[in-house]
């Protein structure tokens, strides 16, 4: 997991700040969604010998982090792909 940190990954504690902090600025089901997601990828990180479920369940918890930006462009958009690219960017996460 470490490697995975200095990579930009980071820790679960950290990722779930970044999620409360995105719910906080556009609240809704998407946040939810990434809860589940994060466990599912998790599940199936397990059952991969090859896969580090931490790192699973953490990108699984950020994937639809950009929605933090969503109320200037509305719910129906994909333009969270780039919010959360940017924002990545932005931090280096």
């Amino acid at each position: 997991m470490k490697e995975c940190y200095e990579q930009g990954v980071p820790s679960i504690e950290d990722a779930k700040l970044l999620l409360k902090e995105a719910e906080i600025l556009f609240p809704g089901p998407w946040v939810q969604h990434s809860i589940f997601t994060a466990e599912a990828a998790k599940l199936i990180a397990e059952n991969c010998e090859e896969l580090d479920s931490e790192v699973a369940y953490i990108l699984g918890m950020l994937h639809d982090f950009g929605r933090r930006d969503s109320p200037k462009y509305g719910r129906k958009t994909m333009v969270h792909l780039l919010g959360g690219y940017n924002y990545s960017k932005k931090t280096r996460l």
